[in-house]
Protein backbone atom coordinates (compact mmCIF):
# COMPACT_ATOMS: atom_id res chain seq x y z
CA UNK A 1 0.00 0.00 0.00
CA UNK A 2 1.24 3.46 -0.86
CA UNK A 3 2.26 5.60 2.09
CA UNK A 4 0.09 8.41 0.68
CA UNK A 5 -3.02 6.25 0.37
CA UNK A 6 -6.05 7.30 2.42
CA UNK A 7 -9.12 5.26 3.22
CA UNK A 8 -12.25 6.45 1.46
CA UNK A 9 -14.00 7.50 4.65
CA UNK A 10 -11.01 9.74 5.50
CA UNK A 11 -10.51 11.00 1.97
CA UNK A 12 -14.15 12.04 1.59
CA UNK A 13 -14.73 13.30 5.13
CA UNK A 14 -16.99 16.40 4.93
CA UNK A 15 -15.34 19.79 5.41
CA UNK A 16 -18.53 21.89 5.51
CA UNK A 17 -21.86 21.60 7.30
CA UNK A 18 -23.62 21.32 3.94
CA UNK A 19 -21.61 18.18 3.06
CA UNK A 20 -22.71 16.24 6.16
CA UNK A 21 -25.54 13.89 5.17
CA UNK A 22 -28.51 12.77 7.22
CA UNK A 23 -28.06 15.24 10.11
CA UNK A 24 -29.65 18.45 8.85
CA UNK A 25 -31.41 19.02 12.18
CA UNK A 26 -27.96 19.30 13.79
CA UNK A 27 -25.90 21.06 11.12
CA UNK A 28 -28.46 23.76 10.36
CA UNK A 29 -28.96 24.57 14.06
CA UNK A 30 -25.23 24.83 14.75
CA UNK A 31 -24.56 26.83 11.57
CA UNK A 32 -27.35 29.32 12.35
CA UNK A 33 -26.08 29.74 15.92
CA UNK A 34 -22.60 30.58 14.65
CA UNK A 35 -24.05 32.99 12.10
CA UNK A 36 -25.82 35.04 14.79
CA UNK A 37 -22.97 34.74 17.33
CA UNK A 38 -24.71 32.41 19.82
CA UNK A 39 -21.80 30.07 20.38
CA UNK A 40 -22.19 27.74 23.35
CA UNK A 41 -19.22 26.77 25.51
CA UNK A 42 -20.19 23.06 25.49
CA UNK A 43 -21.94 20.73 23.04
CA UNK A 44 -22.92 17.09 23.46
CA UNK A 45 -23.12 15.04 20.25
CA UNK A 46 -24.68 11.62 20.85
CA UNK A 47 -25.82 8.89 18.49
CA UNK A 48 -24.83 5.61 16.80
CA UNK A 49 -21.36 5.04 15.39
CA UNK A 50 -20.50 6.39 11.96
CA UNK A 51 -23.22 9.05 11.90
CA UNK A 52 -20.90 12.08 11.85
CA UNK A 53 -20.40 13.15 15.47
CA UNK A 54 -16.62 13.67 15.33
CA UNK A 55 -16.80 15.01 11.78
CA UNK A 56 -19.35 17.64 12.84
CA UNK A 57 -17.12 18.56 15.79
CA UNK A 58 -14.19 19.17 13.44
CA UNK A 59 -16.31 21.22 11.04
CA UNK A 60 -17.48 23.27 14.05
CA UNK A 61 -13.84 23.88 15.00
CA UNK A 62 -13.09 24.97 11.42
CA UNK A 63 -16.12 27.28 11.37
CA UNK A 64 -14.99 28.97 14.59
CA UNK A 65 -11.36 29.36 13.56
CA UNK A 66 -11.59 29.96 9.78
CA UNK A 67 -9.86 33.14 8.56
CA UNK A 68 -13.24 34.29 7.27
CA UNK A 69 -15.01 33.40 10.46
CA UNK A 70 -16.55 32.69 12.70
CA UNK A 71 -18.67 31.57 9.77
CA UNK A 72 -21.39 29.04 9.12
CA UNK A 73 -19.46 27.71 6.10
CA UNK A 74 -15.68 27.42 6.57
CA UNK A 75 -13.62 27.97 3.44
CA UNK A 76 -11.58 24.77 3.85
CA UNK A 77 -8.56 26.33 2.16
CA UNK A 78 -7.06 28.72 4.73
CA UNK A 79 -4.18 27.64 6.96
CA UNK A 80 -6.39 27.15 10.04
CA UNK A 81 -8.90 24.95 8.15
CA UNK A 82 -6.16 22.86 6.53
CA UNK A 83 -4.40 22.24 9.85
CA UNK A 84 -7.64 21.21 11.55
CA UNK A 85 -8.45 18.80 8.70
CA UNK A 86 -4.98 17.24 8.97
CA UNK A 87 -5.29 17.01 12.76
CA UNK A 88 -2.21 19.21 13.16
CA UNK A 89 -3.76 22.24 14.85
CA UNK A 90 -2.41 22.94 18.33
CA UNK A 91 -5.67 24.65 19.30
CA UNK A 92 -7.98 21.74 18.43
CA UNK A 93 -7.30 18.87 20.84
CA UNK A 94 -8.99 15.47 20.36
CA UNK A 95 -9.12 13.43 23.53
CA UNK A 96 -10.12 9.74 23.61
CA UNK A 97 -11.89 9.05 26.90
CA UNK A 98 -11.95 5.31 26.18
CA UNK A 99 -8.20 5.03 26.69
CA UNK A 100 -7.63 8.11 28.91
CA UNK A 101 -10.44 7.91 31.42
CA UNK A 102 -8.66 8.55 34.72
CA UNK A 103 -8.49 11.62 36.90
CA UNK A 104 -4.80 12.12 36.05
CA UNK A 105 -5.62 12.34 32.34
CA UNK A 106 -8.33 14.91 33.00
CA UNK A 107 -5.98 16.86 35.27
CA UNK A 108 -3.46 17.07 32.43
CA UNK A 109 -6.19 18.30 30.13
CA UNK A 110 -7.30 20.86 32.71
CA UNK A 111 -3.82 22.37 32.84
CA UNK A 112 -4.05 23.19 29.15
CA UNK A 113 -7.27 25.15 29.68
CA UNK A 114 -5.29 27.92 31.35
CA UNK A 115 -3.47 28.86 28.16
CA UNK A 116 -5.09 31.06 25.54
CA UNK A 117 -5.31 29.90 21.90
CA UNK A 118 -1.95 30.19 20.20
CA UNK A 119 -2.85 30.67 16.54
CA UNK A 120 -6.66 30.78 16.30
CA UNK A 121 -9.67 32.37 18.01
CA UNK A 122 -10.92 29.37 19.97
CA UNK A 123 -9.45 26.36 21.64
CA UNK A 124 -11.72 23.42 20.85
CA UNK A 125 -11.56 20.25 22.96
CA UNK A 126 -13.21 17.22 21.33
CA UNK A 127 -13.67 14.47 23.95
CA UNK A 128 -14.72 11.25 22.24
CA UNK A 129 -16.60 8.44 24.08
CA UNK A 130 -17.02 10.78 27.04
CA UNK A 131 -19.30 8.29 28.84
CA UNK A 132 -16.22 6.15 29.64
CA UNK A 133 -14.68 8.72 31.97
CA UNK A 134 -14.37 7.62 35.58
CA UNK A 135 -16.46 9.30 38.29
CA UNK A 136 -13.58 11.47 39.59
CA UNK A 137 -12.76 12.52 36.02
CA UNK A 138 -16.43 13.43 35.46
CA UNK A 139 -16.36 15.56 38.61
CA UNK A 140 -13.29 17.42 37.38
CA UNK A 141 -14.87 17.97 33.95
CA UNK A 142 -18.01 19.27 35.66
CA UNK A 143 -15.95 21.85 37.55
CA UNK A 144 -14.50 23.12 34.28
CA UNK A 145 -17.91 23.28 32.60
CA UNK A 146 -19.33 25.24 35.54
CA UNK A 147 -16.66 27.93 35.15
CA UNK A 148 -15.61 27.68 31.49
CA UNK A 149 -12.46 29.53 30.43
CA UNK A 150 -12.83 32.26 27.87
CA UNK A 151 -12.29 31.28 24.20
CA UNK A 152 -12.66 27.54 24.96
CA UNK A 153 -15.35 25.32 23.42
CA UNK A 154 -15.97 21.72 24.47
CA UNK A 155 -17.51 19.11 22.18
CA UNK A 156 -18.39 15.87 23.97
CA UNK A 157 -19.20 12.87 21.77
CA UNK A 158 -20.74 9.60 22.91
CA UNK A 159 -22.65 6.58 21.66
CA UNK A 160 -24.28 6.05 25.08
CA UNK A 161 -25.73 9.33 26.30
CA UNK A 162 -27.59 7.60 29.17
CA UNK A 163 -24.21 6.95 30.85
CA UNK A 164 -23.30 10.64 30.95
CA UNK A 165 -24.04 12.22 34.32
CA UNK A 166 -27.11 14.50 34.41
CA UNK A 167 -24.98 17.32 35.86
CA UNK A 168 -22.86 17.23 32.68
CA UNK A 169 -25.91 17.00 30.41
CA UNK A 170 -27.46 20.07 32.00
CA UNK A 171 -24.46 22.21 31.05
CA UNK A 172 -24.30 21.20 27.38
CA UNK A 173 -26.36 21.80 24.28
CA UNK A 174 -27.38 18.27 23.33
CA UNK A 175 -27.75 17.10 19.72
CA UNK A 176 -28.92 13.60 18.87
CA UNK A 177 -27.51 12.14 15.65
CA UNK A 178 -29.74 9.68 13.78
CA UNK A 179 -28.90 6.70 11.64
CA UNK A 180 -28.53 7.78 8.02
CA UNK A 181 -31.20 6.58 5.59
CA UNK A 182 -30.37 3.97 2.96
CA UNK A 183 -31.29 6.32 0.11
CA UNK A 184 -28.87 8.99 1.37
CA UNK A 185 -26.13 6.39 1.76
CA UNK A 186 -26.74 5.18 -1.79
CA UNK A 187 -26.37 8.73 -3.08
CA UNK A 188 -23.12 9.15 -1.15
CA UNK A 189 -21.74 5.86 -2.46
CA UNK A 190 -22.74 6.80 -5.99
CA UNK A 191 -20.93 10.14 -5.66
CA UNK A 192 -17.75 8.56 -4.26
CA UNK A 193 -17.80 5.78 -6.88
CA UNK A 194 -17.98 8.38 -9.64
CA UNK A 195 -15.06 10.33 -8.18
CA UNK A 196 -13.01 7.13 -7.85
CA UNK A 197 -13.84 5.89 -11.36
CA UNK A 198 -15.74 2.82 -10.17
CA UNK A 199 -18.59 1.23 -12.11
CA UNK A 200 -21.06 -0.26 -9.67
CA UNK A 201 -24.48 -1.81 -10.26
CA UNK A 202 -27.50 -0.22 -8.61
CA UNK A 203 -28.27 -3.50 -6.88
CA UNK A 204 -24.75 -3.53 -5.43
CA UNK A 205 -25.19 0.06 -4.19
CA UNK A 206 -28.42 -0.95 -2.47
CA UNK A 207 -26.75 -3.98 -0.83
CA UNK A 208 -23.84 -1.94 0.50
CA UNK A 209 -26.10 0.85 1.78
CA UNK A 210 -28.43 -1.53 3.62
CA UNK A 211 -25.53 -3.50 5.11
CA UNK A 212 -24.01 -0.30 6.54
CA UNK A 213 -27.06 0.00 8.86
CA UNK A 214 -27.11 3.79 8.88
CA UNK A 215 -23.34 4.38 9.19
CA UNK A 216 -21.66 6.48 6.49
CA UNK A 217 -18.22 5.31 7.61
CA UNK A 218 -19.22 1.65 7.33
CA UNK A 219 -20.75 2.23 3.89
CA UNK A 220 -17.54 3.74 2.51
CA UNK A 221 -15.46 0.98 4.13
CA UNK A 222 -17.63 -1.66 2.45
CA UNK A 223 -17.30 0.12 -0.90
CA UNK A 224 -13.53 0.17 -0.49
CA UNK A 225 -13.50 -3.53 0.35
CA UNK A 226 -15.70 -4.36 -2.65
CA UNK A 227 -13.46 -2.40 -5.02
CA UNK A 228 -10.39 -4.23 -3.68
CA UNK A 229 -12.14 -7.55 -4.38
CA UNK A 230 -13.80 -6.84 -7.72
CA UNK A 231 -11.69 -4.08 -9.24
CA UNK A 232 -13.25 -1.13 -11.03
CA UNK A 233 -16.53 -2.93 -11.87
CA UNK A 234 -18.62 -4.10 -8.92
CA UNK A 235 -21.66 -6.31 -9.45
CA UNK A 236 -24.34 -7.33 -6.98
CA UNK A 237 -22.97 -10.89 -6.90
CA UNK A 238 -19.51 -9.63 -5.92
CA UNK A 239 -20.94 -7.25 -3.33
CA UNK A 240 -22.93 -10.09 -1.80
CA UNK A 241 -19.80 -12.26 -1.72
CA UNK A 242 -17.95 -9.55 0.22
CA UNK A 243 -20.83 -9.10 2.66
CA UNK A 244 -21.27 -12.82 3.20
CA UNK A 245 -24.91 -12.34 2.26
CA UNK A 246 -27.46 -14.97 1.35
CA UNK A 247 -28.90 -15.19 -2.15
CA UNK A 248 -32.48 -13.85 -2.40
CA UNK A 249 -33.57 -17.06 -4.13
CA UNK A 250 -32.51 -19.03 -1.04
CA UNK A 251 -34.54 -16.76 1.23
CA UNK A 252 -37.59 -17.10 -1.01
CA UNK A 253 -37.22 -20.88 -1.11
CA UNK A 254 -36.85 -21.12 2.69
CA UNK A 255 -39.90 -18.93 3.34
CA UNK A 256 -41.92 -20.87 0.79
CA UNK A 257 -41.17 -24.15 2.59
CA UNK A 258 -42.13 -22.63 5.93
CA UNK A 259 -45.33 -21.22 4.49
CA UNK A 260 -46.32 -24.62 3.08
CA UNK A 261 -45.19 -26.26 6.37
CA UNK A 262 -42.83 -28.65 4.62
CA UNK A 263 -40.62 -29.37 7.61
CA UNK A 264 -38.57 -32.15 6.02
CA UNK A 265 -37.60 -29.98 3.05
CA UNK A 266 -36.83 -27.04 5.37
CA UNK A 267 -34.45 -29.27 7.37
CA UNK A 268 -32.78 -30.37 4.14
CA UNK A 269 -32.30 -26.72 3.15
CA UNK A 270 -30.65 -25.94 6.51
CA UNK A 271 -28.34 -28.89 5.95
CA UNK A 272 -27.47 -27.59 2.48
CA UNK A 273 -26.63 -24.16 3.90
CA UNK A 274 -24.37 -25.76 6.51
CA UNK A 275 -22.66 -27.92 3.85
CA UNK A 276 -21.95 -24.82 1.76
CA UNK A 277 -20.24 -23.19 4.75
CA UNK A 278 -22.60 -20.23 5.00
CA UNK A 279 -22.90 -18.27 8.23
CA UNK A 280 -26.10 -19.30 10.03
CA UNK A 281 -26.19 -16.05 12.01
CA UNK A 282 -26.05 -14.11 8.72
CA UNK A 283 -28.78 -16.35 7.29
CA UNK A 284 -30.95 -15.58 10.31
CA UNK A 285 -30.42 -11.83 9.92
CA UNK A 286 -31.21 -11.92 6.20
CA UNK A 287 -34.29 -14.06 6.84
CA UNK A 288 -35.52 -11.57 9.46
CA UNK A 289 -35.17 -8.71 6.95
CA UNK A 290 -36.96 -10.72 4.29
CA UNK A 291 -39.87 -11.63 6.57
CA UNK A 292 -40.10 -7.97 7.61
CA UNK A 293 -40.31 -7.04 3.92
CA UNK A 294 -43.08 -9.60 3.34
CA UNK A 295 -45.02 -8.24 6.31
CA UNK A 296 -44.61 -4.67 5.06
CA UNK A 297 -45.82 -5.66 1.59
CA UNK A 298 -48.71 -7.62 3.13
CA UNK A 299 -50.03 -4.67 5.13
CA UNK A 300 -49.19 -1.82 2.73
CA UNK A 301 -52.42 -0.46 1.31
CA UNK A 302 -53.79 -3.98 0.88
CA UNK A 303 -51.22 -4.75 -1.78
CA UNK A 304 -52.19 -2.22 -4.44
CA UNK A 305 -49.65 -2.07 -7.25
CA UNK A 306 -49.11 1.70 -7.15
CA UNK A 307 -48.59 1.82 -3.40
CA UNK A 308 -46.16 -1.10 -3.38
CA UNK A 309 -43.82 0.87 -5.62
CA UNK A 310 -43.17 3.15 -2.63
CA UNK A 311 -42.31 0.29 -0.24
CA UNK A 312 -38.63 0.26 0.74
CA UNK A 313 -37.37 -3.31 0.86
CA UNK A 314 -33.94 -4.72 1.61
CA UNK A 315 -33.70 -6.53 -1.75
CA UNK A 316 -33.32 -4.87 -5.16
CA UNK A 317 -36.61 -3.62 -6.71
CA UNK A 318 -36.68 -6.34 -9.38
CA UNK A 319 -37.58 -8.87 -6.68
CA UNK A 320 -40.68 -6.94 -5.62
CA UNK A 321 -43.22 -8.70 -7.92
CA UNK A 322 -42.16 -12.15 -6.68
CA UNK A 323 -42.16 -10.98 -3.08
CA UNK A 324 -45.64 -9.53 -3.56
CA UNK A 325 -46.89 -12.89 -4.79
CA UNK A 326 -45.26 -14.73 -1.87
CA UNK A 327 -46.60 -12.25 0.68
CA UNK A 328 -50.15 -13.17 -0.35
CA UNK A 329 -49.51 -16.77 0.71
CA UNK A 330 -48.91 -15.79 4.36
CA UNK A 331 -51.54 -14.55 6.83
CA UNK A 332 -50.32 -11.57 8.80
CA UNK A 333 -50.53 -13.53 12.05
CA UNK A 334 -48.23 -16.24 10.67
CA UNK A 335 -45.64 -13.67 9.54
CA UNK A 336 -45.70 -12.02 12.96
CA UNK A 337 -45.29 -15.37 14.73
CA UNK A 338 -42.37 -16.35 12.47
CA UNK A 339 -40.59 -13.03 13.04
CA UNK A 340 -41.07 -13.43 16.81
CA UNK A 341 -39.66 -16.98 16.72
CA UNK A 342 -36.72 -15.86 14.57
CA UNK A 343 -35.87 -12.94 16.86
CA UNK A 344 -35.59 -15.30 19.81
CA UNK A 345 -33.52 -17.77 17.79
CA UNK A 346 -31.17 -15.02 16.58
CA UNK A 347 -30.45 -13.83 20.12
CA UNK A 348 -29.41 -17.38 21.12
CA UNK A 349 -27.49 -18.22 17.92
CA UNK A 350 -24.72 -15.73 18.68
CA UNK A 351 -23.62 -17.51 21.85
CA UNK A 352 -24.57 -21.10 21.13
CA UNK A 353 -22.39 -23.95 19.90
CA UNK A 354 -25.49 -25.65 18.45
CA UNK A 355 -26.43 -23.12 15.79
CA UNK A 356 -27.78 -25.71 13.38
CA UNK A 357 -30.00 -27.21 16.07
CA UNK A 358 -31.45 -23.81 16.96
CA UNK A 359 -32.22 -22.97 13.32
CA UNK A 360 -33.81 -26.39 12.80
CA UNK A 361 -35.84 -25.86 15.95
CA UNK A 362 -37.06 -22.55 14.54
CA UNK A 363 -38.02 -24.26 11.27
CA UNK A 364 -39.89 -26.97 13.20
CA UNK A 365 -41.88 -24.42 15.20
CA UNK A 366 -42.60 -22.32 12.11
CA UNK A 367 -43.91 -25.43 10.35
CA UNK A 368 -46.21 -26.15 13.30
CA UNK A 369 -44.58 -29.38 14.51
CA UNK A 370 -45.63 -30.14 18.06
CA UNK A 371 -48.21 -27.34 17.97
CA UNK A 372 -51.09 -29.56 19.01
CA UNK A 373 -49.16 -30.94 21.97
CA UNK A 374 -48.06 -27.46 23.11
CA UNK A 375 -51.31 -25.58 22.70
CA UNK A 376 -54.22 -28.02 22.81
CA UNK A 377 -55.65 -28.25 26.36
CA UNK A 378 -55.59 -31.64 27.97
CA UNK A 379 -58.96 -33.27 28.54
CA UNK A 380 -59.61 -35.52 31.51
CA UNK A 381 -60.32 -39.13 30.57
CA UNK A 382 -64.01 -39.81 31.08
CA UNK A 383 -64.98 -42.99 32.90
CA UNK A 384 -67.11 -45.38 30.85
CA UNK A 385 -70.81 -44.94 31.41
CA UNK A 386 -72.26 -47.44 33.91
CA UNK A 387 -74.86 -49.86 32.48
CA UNK A 388 -78.44 -48.84 33.14
CA UNK A 389 -80.06 -50.99 35.85
CA UNK A 390 -83.07 -53.09 34.93
CA UNK A 391 -86.42 -51.42 35.43
CA UNK A 392 -87.72 -52.35 38.91
CA UNK A 393 -91.17 -53.83 39.46
CA UNK A 394 -93.90 -51.42 40.30
CA UNK A 395 -94.27 -50.82 44.04
CA UNK A 396 -96.62 -48.58 45.93
CA UNK A 397 -95.24 -45.09 46.01
CA UNK A 398 -93.77 -44.19 49.42
CA UNK A 399 -94.92 -41.26 51.40
CA UNK A 400 -93.70 -38.04 49.83
CA UNK A 401 -90.72 -36.57 51.69
CA UNK A 402 -89.82 -32.99 50.99
CA UNK A 403 -86.55 -33.07 48.98
CA UNK A 404 -83.68 -30.71 49.69
CA UNK A 405 -82.68 -28.36 46.91
CA UNK A 406 -79.80 -29.77 44.90
CA UNK A 407 -76.58 -27.72 45.25
CA UNK A 408 -75.66 -25.55 42.27
CA UNK A 409 -73.17 -27.28 39.97
CA UNK A 410 -69.64 -26.06 40.65
CA UNK A 411 -66.92 -25.54 38.09
CA UNK A 412 -64.98 -28.83 37.99
CA UNK A 413 -61.53 -28.38 39.53
CA UNK A 414 -58.51 -29.56 37.59
CA UNK A 415 -56.64 -31.91 39.86
CA UNK A 416 -52.87 -31.87 39.70
CA UNK A 417 -51.93 -35.38 40.70
CA UNK A 418 -48.13 -35.39 40.31
CA UNK A 419 -45.10 -33.84 38.66
CA UNK A 420 -45.75 -35.50 35.30
CA UNK A 421 -49.14 -33.81 35.07
CA UNK A 422 -47.56 -30.40 35.72
CA UNK A 423 -44.92 -31.06 33.06
CA UNK A 424 -47.59 -32.15 30.60
CA UNK A 425 -49.60 -28.96 31.04
CA UNK A 426 -46.63 -26.56 31.32
CA UNK A 427 -46.89 -25.56 27.61
CA UNK A 428 -50.45 -24.40 28.34
CA UNK A 429 -49.08 -22.06 31.00
CA UNK A 430 -46.61 -20.62 28.46
CA UNK A 431 -49.37 -20.17 25.91
CA UNK A 432 -51.54 -18.41 28.50
CA UNK A 433 -48.68 -15.99 29.22
CA UNK A 434 -48.45 -15.23 25.52
CA UNK A 435 -52.17 -14.50 25.28
CA UNK A 436 -51.92 -12.25 28.32
CA UNK A 437 -49.16 -10.29 26.52
CA UNK A 438 -46.56 -11.20 29.13
CA UNK A 439 -43.84 -11.79 26.54
CA UNK A 440 -40.94 -11.07 28.91
CA UNK A 441 -42.27 -13.39 31.61
CA UNK A 442 -42.98 -16.07 29.03
CA UNK A 443 -39.41 -15.84 27.71
CA UNK A 444 -38.09 -16.39 31.25
CA UNK A 445 -40.54 -19.22 31.94
CA UNK A 446 -39.50 -21.03 28.76
CA UNK A 447 -36.12 -21.63 30.37
CA UNK A 448 -37.78 -23.34 33.37
CA UNK A 449 -38.38 -27.06 33.86
CA UNK A 450 -40.86 -28.24 36.54
CA UNK A 451 -38.72 -30.53 38.70
CA UNK A 452 -40.66 -31.18 41.94
CA UNK A 453 -44.18 -30.89 43.35
CA UNK A 454 -44.66 -31.13 47.11
CA UNK A 455 -48.15 -30.23 48.26
CA UNK A 456 -48.79 -26.75 46.92
CA UNK A 457 -45.09 -25.99 46.26
CA UNK A 458 -43.79 -26.26 42.69
CA UNK A 459 -40.01 -26.17 42.13
CA UNK A 460 -38.80 -24.76 38.79
CA UNK A 461 -35.23 -25.45 37.65
CA UNK A 462 -33.53 -22.89 35.40
CA UNK A 463 -30.58 -23.30 33.02
CA UNK A 464 -29.68 -19.60 32.89
CA UNK A 465 -28.61 -17.72 36.00
CA UNK A 466 -30.21 -14.51 34.68
CA UNK A 467 -33.63 -16.16 34.24
CA UNK A 468 -33.33 -17.75 37.68
CA UNK A 469 -32.66 -14.35 39.25
CA UNK A 470 -35.53 -12.68 37.39
CA UNK A 471 -38.12 -15.33 38.26
CA UNK A 472 -37.00 -15.20 41.90
CA UNK A 473 -38.41 -11.68 42.13
CA UNK A 474 -41.68 -11.54 44.04
CA UNK A 475 -43.69 -9.66 41.40
CA UNK A 476 -42.77 -12.10 38.60
CA UNK A 477 -43.51 -15.16 40.72
CA UNK A 478 -46.89 -13.68 41.65
CA UNK A 479 -47.80 -13.15 37.99
CA UNK A 480 -46.76 -16.69 37.09
CA UNK A 481 -48.68 -18.19 40.03
CA UNK A 482 -51.80 -16.27 39.00
CA UNK A 483 -51.57 -17.55 35.41
CA UNK A 484 -50.94 -21.12 36.60
CA UNK A 485 -54.03 -20.97 38.77
CA UNK A 486 -56.14 -19.97 35.75
CA UNK A 487 -54.75 -22.81 33.63
CA UNK A 488 -54.33 -25.59 36.18
CA UNK A 489 -57.26 -24.77 38.43
CA UNK A 490 -55.14 -24.93 41.54
CA UNK A 491 -53.01 -22.43 43.44
CA UNK A 492 -49.36 -23.42 43.47
CA UNK A 493 -46.50 -21.53 45.06
CA UNK A 494 -43.34 -21.25 42.95
CA UNK A 495 -39.81 -21.93 44.17
CA UNK A 496 -36.84 -21.26 41.83
CA UNK A 497 -33.67 -23.33 41.57
CA UNK A 498 -30.60 -22.97 39.34
CA UNK A 499 -29.45 -26.07 37.48
CA UNK A 500 -26.36 -27.46 39.19
CA UNK A 501 -26.42 -24.69 41.81
CA UNK A 502 -24.92 -21.21 41.51
CA UNK A 503 -21.43 -22.61 40.98
CA UNK A 504 -22.37 -24.85 38.06
CA UNK A 505 -24.79 -23.07 35.76
CA UNK A 506 -25.96 -25.14 32.81
CA UNK A 507 -24.32 -24.44 29.44
CA UNK A 508 -26.18 -22.08 27.10
CA UNK A 509 -29.72 -23.24 27.73
CA UNK A 510 -28.98 -26.88 26.97
CA UNK A 511 -31.70 -28.37 29.22
CA UNK A 512 -34.54 -26.14 28.06
CA UNK A 513 -33.48 -26.37 24.42
CA UNK A 514 -33.19 -30.15 24.34
CA UNK A 515 -36.39 -30.65 26.31
CA UNK A 516 -38.30 -28.52 23.80
CA UNK A 517 -36.64 -30.33 20.90
CA UNK A 518 -37.53 -33.75 22.34
CA UNK A 519 -41.13 -32.62 22.85
CA UNK A 520 -41.33 -31.75 19.17
CA UNK A 521 -39.37 -34.77 17.87
CA UNK A 522 -40.14 -37.62 20.29
CA UNK A 523 -37.88 -40.62 19.82
CA UNK A 524 -35.60 -38.86 17.35
CA UNK A 525 -31.98 -40.00 17.26
CA UNK A 526 -30.85 -36.56 16.08
CA UNK A 527 -31.12 -35.11 19.58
Amino acid sequence: MSAEYQSLYRKYRPARFSEIIGQRHVTQTVANAIKVGRISHAYLFCGPRGTGKTTTARVLAMALNCEKGPTSEPCGSCEACLEIRRGASLDVIEFDAASHRGVDDMEELRRRFQFAPGQTRYKVYIIDEVHQLSDPAFDMLLKVLEEPPAQVVFVLATTEAHKVKPTILSRCQRFDFHRIGSKELEERLRFVSGREGLKIEEAALSLLAHSAEGSARDALSLLEQASAFAGDEITAVEARAILGGIEPELLMEFCGLLGRREAEAAFALVGRVVAEGKDLVQLTKELMKYLRDLLLIRISARGREGDLAQVEISLPPEYLPRMRQQAREFPQEQLLEMIDLLCRAESELRFSGEQRLLLELFAARACGLGEAERIAPTRPVEAPAAPKPAAPQEKPAPEAVPAKAAPAPEKPEVVISDLEEVKRRWPEVLEALRKEKQAGLRSIAEDAIPSKVEGDLLTLTFAYEFNHAEMSKQEKRALLEKTMEKVLGRRLRVECKLHGGPEQAAPAGADSLLSQALDIFPGSEVF
